[in-house]
């Protein structure tokens, strides 16, 4: 993945002009792994190693897609406060988690518009192995005014084109029966 993913990415900076993303499941969290960046002047701050939750994020759950929900459950309960991170837009609690990764999970990617903080939109698309477990997630995320609902279907198309160009590149495809 560390050889394959570079060009990737900066295939769909180019195509895009915005950030983009490789994130890894990371303990109850997602660590982004890989950035290639945009020339845009306005971007959000050095992601790599920085942990972020799943709930409200789009990463978080394009690679929770690949858990059955009992596995996914069990990562987002991280202790006594049942009230998950995020903005109002997030799913706040366990099963409204589970309902979004649902239909989440049917698309093939997620998009969160202004989850995690006011002003961000993300859309990102699981990377899949050779056993089609998902293994990370790209994604791209912009401020919502360079982003705005008519441009999402453009960067959905781009970002789930990218992560099956990955997924192929690491001998995957879709999971296995």
């Amino acid at each position: 993945m560390q050889r394959e993913a570079p060009s990737v990415l900066r295939e769909l900076v180019h195509q895009l002009g915005e950030p983009a993303y490789l994130t890894v499941l990371s303990g109850h969290g997602v660590v982004t792994v890989l950035t290639e960046r945009s020339s845009r002047g306005l971007q959000a701050h050095e992601w790599v190693g920085r942990t972020t939750p799943l709930n409200c994020t789009a990463t978080g759950r394009a690679l929770l897609s690949g858990l059955a929900d009992e596995e996914a459950e069990a990562l987002l309960v991280t202790g006594g406060d049942a009230r998950l991170p995020g903005t109002d837009a997030a799913p706040r609690d366990v099963p409204a988690v589970l309902e979004r990764l649902r239909t989440e999970r049917a698309r093939g990617y997620a998009v969160a518009v202004e989850e995690m903080e006011p002003g961000l939109i993300a859309v990102a698309a699981p990377v899949r192995d050779h056993r089609g477990d998902v293994v990370a997630a790209l994604n791209v995320s912009a401020p919502v005014f360079r982003l705005p609902p008519d441009a999402v279907p453009k960067v959905v198309e781009a970002v789930v084109a990218a992560s099956h160009r990955l997924s192929a590149r690491l001998g995957g495809g879709e999971p296995v029966a």
